[in-house]
């Protein structure tokens, strides 16, 4: 059933034929129907309620405020008679103070909950916990470790370390945490010191970093040398100082070590389970970086792999469309575009293009062709025809030392040849714009043929007549037998 508030009869027959009406489901208030609708009743404001059948289903939480809300104020018009001072109110009414809890959450047992949580990745889960103390108090909790376990194994993400909780080891992979683990500073470095188990700054760098062989110089000669093989095993770092590479450990870690060390008898059980428990550690530690590493290695990979094929994508689907309004490859060539011409921004956005961007970016991108006919028709002119000229230039090497009818021939040089007439037409023919096929250079070897047809002897000792000479020939031939021609 359906109900909704009406301030008169004649409104509530109105009404009724729009149907626009506020659903009270009974299993959701945890009352019959009779109980809801006296609630309704028993309110000061309301007068009349229409009871009809389910056709427009409307969420619960706008009944909530539908129930609760008391009617606007009718508030009395200014100046309605002369000499009334009652007060008129002006201005807006008091913002809400109250802001709505996220009722999905919220509403949700803490077993479906749980269920859907499992879906998301860790990163998420970290975000999610961060919206409420509800979903805090579930995420945070030691009982839902199966939850982030199960997170964590939809991205193949390693095994957390015993030394971690499953919440501390995704804020350390995935780097939503506050920023520095030493300072409020929020700017560290993209990639955290895993081993190490903490971001840092540049400025903490310097203050908590102290190198491994500067560490060992500063120890007294008289510990044991125990001491020294338990410092090589402390997670280190490996950072420029100038142009070299230096190791550098956490001063707090090897300060505890240190105090450790010098307060277990030298030779005791004591001393030689904590250094056999060290190096466990190093080696567990050492492992597990190499796995997270490896697997960091991959998704980044995989993300910029994904990046590229979206991106790729979207520029095929742009060129597509562009060529089916009839544009050319010179018109989206943007190899001569001015600065501030809008196209490569629009080209390189990581996301799918959809219909509606389309509609957005057609009219700029067809601006920007149309500058490019404007303003860069000599530039694209003269690109044309240096395409064309070397097109000239490769085929005329070929004829040179490839066909043997250039033996018989005296030929002109590769510059005198593009300014025969015959090469020009061809050249020149719609604005550069024909590529050189094989059936348009039989045009020019026809003409070469018939124009260049005296022998060589007659004209090889003429170097200044724009022939090729007697010498030339003879390093032709020999090119020739080079080839193996």
């Amino acid at each position: 059933m359906l109900v909704s508030r009406f301030t008169s009869t004649r409104d509530c027959a109105a009404l009724a034929g729009h149907r626009s009406l506020f659903s009270l489901n009974q299993h959701d208030y945890g009352h019959d129907l009779d109980l809801n609708l006296d609630l309704l009743l028993d309110h000061g404001h309301v007068q009349h309620v229409a009871i009809l059948p389910i056709t427009n289903v409307k969420s619960i939480s706008l009944l909530k405020r539908q129930i609760t809300m008391p009617a606007r104020k009718h508030v009395k018009p200014a100046g309605t008679e002369p000499g009334d001072t009652t007060p008129v109110a002006t201005g807006r009414g008091k913002r809400g103070t109250n802001r709505r809890k996220p009722a999905l959450v919220i509403g949700l047992p803490n077993e479906i909950f749980a269920e859907v949580a499992k879906y998301l990745s860790p990163d998420d889960l970290l975000r999610l916990s961060r919206t409420s103390k509800h979903s805090r108090d579930i995420l945070m909790s030691k009982t839902s470790k199966h939850i982030w376990v199960a997170s964590r194994k939809t991205l193949n993400v390693p095994d957390c370390p015993p030394d971690l909780s499953e919440p501390q080891y995704a804020d350390l992979i995935f780097g939503l945490g506050k920023g520095c683990s030493f300072c409020p500073n929020r700017r560290t470095q993209k990639e955290a010191f895993f081993h190490l188990r903490v971001r840092m700054c540049k400025g903490c760098q310097k203050t908590h970093f102290i190198q491994t062989s500067e560490l060992k110089k500063s120890l007294p000669s008289s510990l044991p040398s125990d001491v020294s093989e338990v410092l090589d095993l402390l997670p280190d770092v490996t950072l420029y100082v100038g142009i070299f590479l230096e190791h550098f450990v956490l001063k707090p870690q090897a300060d505890a070590v240190l105090q450790k060390m010098q307060a277990l008898p030298p030779n005791s059980e004591e001393r030689e389970a904590f250094v056999k428990e060290r190096r466990d550690r190093a080696d567990i530690v050492s492992k597990l970086n190499k796995q997270v590493y490896e697997w960091e290695r991959t998704m980044s990979t995989e993300k910029r792999d994904a990046k590229l094929r979206v991106l790729r994508e979207r520029e095929l689907n742009i060129y597509t469309k562009l060529t089916a309004l009839g544009y050319g490859d010179e018109d989206i060539d943007h190899t001569l575009d001015k600065k501030g011409w809008n196209w490569i921004g629009i080209f390189r956005k990581n996301r799918p293009l959809t219909e509606k961007e389309w509609e957005a970016i057609e009219p700029k991108l067809i601006e920007t062709i149309r500058l490019r006919r404007d303003v860069l028709a000599p530039q694209f002119l003269e690109h044309r025809r240096g395409v064309r000229e070397m097109e000239i230039r490769g085929r005329y090497m070929w004829f040179l030392f490839m066909s043997p009818k250039a033996k018989e021939l005296v030929l002109p040089r590769e510059d005198d040849l593009l300014e025969l007439q015959v090469v020009k037409e061809l050249i020149e023919e719609n604005e550069c714009r024909i590529r050189m096929t094989d059936e348009r250079w039989q045009i020019v070897e026809k003409y070469l043929c018939e124009v260049y047809s005296q022998p060589s002897e007659e004209k090889g000792a003429k170097d200044g007549t724009g022939g090729i000479s007697g010498r030339e020939n003879r390093m032709r031939e020999n090119a020739r037998i080079g080839l193996n021609i």
